[in-house]
């Protein structure tokens, strides 16, 4: 059976379930999980999401889903990658198919069960993502209750055909103007970006494998950028006693005891090119995501890296917006 005919049939039987809980019946319930995880494979949503767990207490039933990769950016982006793909195919919500498709698995009635989805960060700790979904029975119809990670806005550089410089940008765009190979020209624009990343952060790292650039998305331009210092964070110093320590270093010529315990910054750039309907122009979306730690840590072995959206949303921001700049300049170069 196809994906679709079995999110179909599932949608259509949510109404032959057990009129009340019981419990005792919570084994039964644990035990029908398996069931439910076979639905995600079967739908192709277990690429993003597996079960966490089951349980009944304040006498309703809770299926737990988490996403299978650790990291709130990443289910951020993988929430919404899912979304677009269950939309396009279907008139009514991923949130709705989930919960609907838990209450025709395990023969529960939706008085009596609710569906949360939550992020684990890197940390191993329960994330900032979050959607619990629920039966509304004075509405009667399916509600979500919904948390999500403060985050910095993607920034949209707009960008006309009759802008556009370069005789590799301007073969795929005819005398009137119109772009008429968006196919190509993503392709080359998202080159441009990373070659100009590539010599933008080269300086700036320890080591070329520090730089990576996800080339299985076709769709999205991700890559990222570890173990930089002061690139969001670009005022910042080294502190004294390092300093110290370095001066010591080079006197004594014991290079292995220089440090820097300056914050040590991990980025994730993630960019999409969106074409327009009348294909006069195209828009390069940039949304950065970052993540922090101490220095000092580093050195010592304590890594641990958290969420820069939390603590450093304006920095973020600003850095964002200068990049952007940096982008608009390599496709718009000034004469």
């Amino acid at each position: 059976m196809k994906p679709k005919l079995i999110l179909f049939f599932l949608f259509l039987s949510t109404f032959s379930y057990s009129q009340s809980f019981d419990l005792k019946e919570a084994e039964h319930y644990k035990n029908l999980a398996p069931k439910y995880e076979l639905w995600l494979q079967q739908t192709g949503i277990d690429e993003y999401l597996k079960i966490d767990g089951t349980d009944t207490d304040g006498g309703k039933l809770s299926l737990y889903l988490v996403f299978k990769f650790a990291g709130n950016d990443s289910a951020r982006v993988a929430w919404d990658t899912l979304k677009t793909q269950f939309v396009s195919k279907h008139n009514f919500s991923l949130e709705e198919q989930l919960y609907r498709s838990m209450i025709s698995i395990m023969r529960v009635n939706p008085n009596f069960a609710n569906l949360q989805i939550y992020s684990i960060d890197k940390n191993g700790e329960t994330g900032c993502f979050y959607r619990g979904i629920y039966y509304n029975a004075e509405q009667k119809k399916v509600e979500w209750e919904e948390e999500n990670c403060m985050a910095s806005m993607p920034k949209n550089i707009d960008l006309g055909a009759d802008e556009l410089k370069g005789a590799d940008l301007l073969k795929f765009v005819n005398k009137n103007n119109t772009i008429v190979d968006h196919a190509a020209m993503q392709k080359l624009v998202y080159a441009k970006i990373v070659a100009f990343a590539k010599i933008e952060f080269e300086n700036k790292i320890s080591k070329p494998s520090d730089f990576y650039h996800d080339k299985t998305q076709k769709s999205i331009l991700y890559f990222e950028v570890k173990n930089l210092r002061a690139e969001v964070f670009e005022n910042e110093t080294n502190s004294f006693i390092s300093e110290s320590i370095n001066w010591f270093s080079d006197i004594t010529g014991f290079s292995e005891t220089k440090s820097d315990w300056r914050t040590i910054e991990e980025l994730h750039f993630y960019i999409r090119y969106i074409n327009s309907s009348d294909n006069k122009s195209f828009t390069i979306e940039i949304d950065i995501k970052g993540h922090y730690g101490s220095g000092f840590h580093d050195i010592m072995q304590w890594k641990q890296m958290y969420d820069m959206e939390k603590d450093f949303d304006p920095e973020l921001l600003d850095y964002q917006s200068k990049f952007a700049n940096k982008v608009y300049e390599l496709i718009i170069p000034e004469e």
